[in-house]
């Protein structure tokens, strides 16, 4: 358990503005507060045997934060998932692929995690970390929480993105 513990890298890109949602007028037409989660994990070799360890970590963690409240509020919850570092990925993308675009829905989570498979290949860290950040369809709003998880076995300074 130790080494998945290490494995888990938490990168808050912004909360401000999340904690509280305050000065509204009417507080029934008030939008829910939103929380969006990419996930990216490391499919190479090296998590082989970790793999499966990983994926039910990871799954809990996507469970507890589906639960998150606001100020009594129920939070909506997105996911996306990305993986690298996997040899069966193009080249062409530095062994990088977006397997779910941001969704509420933990059923398509589940079926992609479930789908991930190990497979030795170089490992571009900060080119999927690039790509989560300016690839996916982050919401605008600064009252989103934007929360990127990395679950990753190696250096993080391989490949033309550091």
């Amino acid at each position: 358990m130790t080494k998945l513990a290490s494995l888990l890298v938490l990168i808050a890109l912004t909360c401000s503005g999340f904690s509280t949602i305050k000065g509204e007028e009417c507080s029934h037409k008030r939008s829910r507060p939103k929380i969006q989660v990419a996930i990216i994990l490391d499919t190479g070799d090296s998590t082989r045997g970790l793999i499966d360890q990983l994926k039910t970590e990871i799954w809990n963690i996507a469970v507890e934060l589906s639960k998150a409240q606001v100020d009594g509020m129920s939070a909506e919850v997105e996911f996306a998932l990305l993986e690298y570092g996997n040899g069966s990925l193009l080249a062409m993308y530095d062994y990088t692929r977006k397997r779910l675009h941001f969704t509420t829905s933990l059923d398509d989570l589940s079926d992609e995690l479930s789908s991930l498979k190990p497979v030795a290949g170089p490992k571009y860290c900060g080119t999927v970390i690039q790509n989560a950040v300016k690839g996916l369809e982050w919401d605008v709003s600064d009252k989103v929480l934007k929360i990127i998880y990395i679950a990753a076995s190696g250096p993080f300074n391989l490949g033309n993105v550091s």
